[in-house]
């Protein structure tokens, strides 16, 4: 009986290898749809769709982009995680949805319902104001948050996302206090400092409208924008940047993770690609997928230690 019992598992653990190997082998059989999880228009779309461009040229399938905002990301990052793991629905993740909001509320997923594929490009957080503003630099800010607490405002796409906790952060080691007003993405953030209705931009950079006095990155950004001074320059030990990931779900066959890592280095290595993100001022960067696993991990240890300082409320992970 034993024996029956160990041919009998034997014998479906290798048709289950080889439907596997067979499903890699054909795949994709199907259009693929990438999961924005923030409004048409905004940084991911935009990054979703530069992929979703390149990508039939790699794998001979159409590509769309599905965008599915709400809850600063918590929406699309869900459903996203809840599809069939079998690689014809990706999702393009960001620090906000699948870092900060596991660590600020309950959700019904976690970044390790996801296998990241690669990492393919970051934009640098900034702060801008508007041309005319009378904050020349982020020294004026601190000076005159410190003379009238809580009079200069501030906005970010959300309440848990990588500007809210950055900003946090800063106030505290600063030890000034702004006006916090989110709002629904960064499109609507730009629109709310372009109408005079804030005072200071914290997100992702747009080419169009504001001067920058602040960047968040570790280091400055030489193509994009080489005369933004640094926090970490100024003084400040807060920092981020905004990495995205196009990932698949946890569960998606290895021969099949295989095929889209070696399609998100050739997507990356494309003749337009980098063209595109300059574009939108997005900054190239790969990193392969087992690295970008253990940098979320990294990630998720300076967002927690950014909570823990700036008096945040966050919960801590269940072991």
């Amino acid at each position: 009986m034993n024996r029956k019992w160990i041919c009998s598992v034997i014998l479906s653990a290798c048709m289950v290898l080889s439907t596997s190997v067979a499903m890699a082998a054909d795949y994709p059989t199907r259009p693929i749809q990438i999961v924005a999880a923030y409004a048409a228009g905004g940084a991911t779309d935009q990054i979703s769709r530069i992929v979703a461009a390149v990508l039939p040229d790699i794998l001979g399938q159409p590509a769309v982009v599905l965008n599915k905002p709400g809850s600063g990301g918590v929406v699309g990052t869900a459903w996203a995680a809840s599809q069939k793991p079998d690689g014809h629905t990706l999702f393009m993740g960001s620090p906000g949805p699948i870092i900060t909001q596991s660590l600020m509320t309950q959700l019904p997923y976690s970044r390790k319902d996801f296998i990241p594929i690669a990492t393919l490009c970051y934009f640098p957080t900034v702060v801008g104001v508007l041309p005319s503003s009378p904050y020349k630099t982020w020294k004026d800010v601190e000076n005159a948050a410190k003379k009238a607490p809580n009079s200069i405002t501030y906005c970010t796409s959300g309440f848990s996302a990588t500007g809210s906790v950055l900003m946090h952060g800063l106030e505290l080691e600063a030890n000034i206090k702004l006006k916090f007003i989110p709002d629904n993405g960064c499109p609507e953030c730009l629109r709310s400092v372009l109408g005079g209705h804030r005072d200071l931009y914290v997100c992702e950079p747009y080419n169009e409208g504001l001067r920058y006095i602040g960047n968040f990155a570790p280091e400055r950004s030489p193509k994009r924008y080489p005369d933004v001074p640094t926090f970490k320059e100024m003084g400040y030990s807060t920092w981020r940047i905004t990495w995205y990931v196009l990932a698949t779900q946890k569960g998606t066959p290895p021969e099949i993770v295989a095929k889209l890592r070696d399609a998100a280095k050739k997507v990356f290595e494309h003749k337009s690609f980098e063209s595109m993100l300059q574009g939108i001022a997005a900054e190239p960067y790969f990193v392969d997928g087992a690295k970008t696993e253990a940098m979320w991990e990294s990630d998720y240890q300076n967002t927690l230690t950014i909570l823990e300082k700036s008096g945040m409320k966050y919960k801590q992970e269940k072991k």
